[in-house]
């Protein structure tokens, strides 16, 4: 394990990080902290990261005497590999296939998961770690809270391995259901389980999983063994169905395959809900493995808790109209949960009145969007419709009244419809409901959330697509692909179109800005809407 020495170092430990290569971990090696350039910063040891490239048929030897750590890969052109930064300057070089590529300073401490007499290794500032992993054109990042994680295409396409359903578990009351969310006292954790397993039904022992949740808000987060976990940013974040996600967190199955999830809320009063769903950082034909959803939510004891609580009006929750052609898209369920006192059980909350206290907005001012109280179905009930108010302002409030069931739990769900002209939605148009309730005997009141719908018109298919500069068929199919020179531009233009193959403006295609495209050697120069049509120029990238 141990390389030569470097440079003398005071590195200190930091805490394990994993290695993961599609989605198997490899190892944990410790981060290292000390100071480079005189600025403090984290340093990984470049055995394991060796390792990993060996994972990907990327050979790495290290030569203690030169200080040379050494990549050869036979798909790579090396003249034509730039790390960020250049060459730079340092006591140790990087050469891809014997060509210099980069240089950094390392250093030397003993490796903390050998013990105290333990060998001697080489650590890299982790700053360098996704310079190089670009310029490789490798689809991979590090974090420090993830750690190192790589993928390769094949991992991509073949992956036959399934997650179970979200177990929770320590929650008050509820099952984590949308219409009946998990809900616990502030300072006592819900666990969130998964288990993974193969093609055969077995589970799959060392995989990595990550937690998509929808806030990381007054959360302290620990795996099944009490270890402390850290949330990672995603690259964009993702909408599942009415739900956001912004961030994860990482943890491994055990020797039965169940990945595990310990989050306890440290807020002072009821939170906003917590939206987790499980997901493996590989994908199967394309797309990526993932549970179905789950919602948690804490409050105080003895007090009706909301969910989904959105107290903010100008940070409202964010749902998409209802329409003849998908009537329950923008129905939610709005559940009040009495949440028992301290030492109660949800017997003694069960059977309670309440009322929920509805109004809405025209926020946009666009058409007659309609607001109701509904069933499950999206039927609106009698006396279920609320009135909606004009020129961004609240109307009158309904009143809908139930009762709470065996998990001390009161349903009402809304659902709003988007105003049409003709049969067409109205592009722009924007609601917004603002909810609270009651114990109609004059206990706990909970309020206010607000919710908000709109519809944004999207393109049905891009027509018409025309490559340039291309040197075979302009026939783009899966077998008979575009192939342009290496360094060359490949502009894509397209027209914008509704199902029936009607064109119209001002519609959003795509993306702007820069976006790498990893998984293949195309590099996005920019996609930009030119009027009715769409012009994205991509340039493959010279490896």
């Amino acid at each position: 394990m141990a390389f030569g020495a470097t440079s003398t170092s005071g590195l200190t430990p930091a805490g394990q990080l994993p290695i993961v290569v599609n989605g198997q971990v490899l190892s944990n090696p410790y981060e290292m902290v000390g100071i480079d350039s005189g600025n403090k910063t984290g340093f990984f040891p470049i055995y394991y990261f060796s390792q990993a490239l060996a994972k990907i048929g990327i050979q790495a030897t290290w030569n203690g005497v030169t200080h040379t750590w050494a990549l050869t890969d036979s798909n790579v052109n090396a003249a034509n590999v730039q790390v960020a930064g250049g060459i730079g300057t340092g006591n140790t070089t990087v050469t891809v296939n014997g060509t210099v590529v980069k240089k950094f300073n390392t250093q030397v401490a003993r490796d903390p998961a050998a013990g105290p007499k333990g060998p001697i290794t080489t650590y890299l500032p982790i700053y360098y770690i996704n310079n190089i992993l670009k310029a490789l054109n490798i689809n991979g990042s590090f974090s420090g809270q993830a750690g190192l994680n790589i993928q390769t295409q094949t991992a991509v396409n073949t992956s036959t391995e399934a997650l179970s359903p979200i177990q929770v578990s320590g929650q008050t009351v509820g099952t984590g259901a949308d219409n009946a969310p998990a809900v616990a006292a502030v300072g006592n954790a819900i666990t969130f389980s998964t288990t993974v397993t193969d093609a055969n039904g077995n589970p799959v022992p060392n995989q990595v999983v990550q937690f998509l949740v929808s806030t990381t808000d007054n959360l302290t987060v620990t795996d099944a063994s009490g270890n402390t976990l850290n949330y990672a940013k995603l690259s964009a974040p993702i909408v599942i169905g009415n739900k956001t996600y912004d961030d994860y967190y990482q943890v491994t199955t055990n020797s039965q395959g169940v990945a595990t999830m310990k989050v306890t809320s440290s807020a002072s009063t009821t939170t906003e809900p917590l939206y987790v769903i499980a997901q493996l950082p590989i994908q199967s034909n394309g797309q990526y493995i993932r549970s179905s959803a789950v919602t948690a939510q804490w409050g105080l004891p003895g007090t009706l808790v909301l969910a989904p609580l959105w107290g903010n009006q100008t940070n409202p929750d964010n749902l998409t109209f209802s329409s003849s052609q998908d009537p329950t898209k923008g129905l939610i369920a709005m559940v009040a949960t009495m949440l028992p006192g301290n030492g109660q059980n949800a017997s003694s909350v069960a059977g309670q009145a309440v009322k929920f206290y509805v109004s809405a907005a025209n926020v946009a001012g666009i058409g007659a969007p309609t607001v109701n109280i509904t069933d499950s179905q999206g039927n609106v009930l009698s006396g279920g419709v609320v009135q909606v108010g004009a020129n961004g302002q609240f109307g009158p409030q309904t009143i809908y009244t139930t009762t709470t069931n065996s998990q001390g739990q009161a349903i009402m769900y809304l659902n709003a419809n988007v105003p049409t002209q003709n049969g067409t939605p109205l592009t722009g148009a924007v609601a917004m409901a603002q909810v609270s309730a009651q114990l109609v005997n004059g206990g706990s009141s909970q309020g206010n959330s607000y919710l908000q719908w709109s519809f944004q018109d999207q393109p049905a298919k891009i027509a018409n697509v025309s490559p340039a500069n291309v040197l075979n068929s302009p026939s783009l199919t899966d077998q008979n692909r575009e192939n342009p020179t290496s360094g060359s531009n490949l502009t894509i233009t397209g027209t914008a179109e509704d199902a029936a193959g009607q064109p119209g403006a001002e519609r959003a295609v795509g993306h702007c800005g820069r976006a790498d495209w990893q998984r293949t050697n195309w590099r996005r120069r920019y996609g930009q809407l030119c009027g009715e049509r769409a012009e994205v120029q991509v340039q493959r990238l010279v490896v």
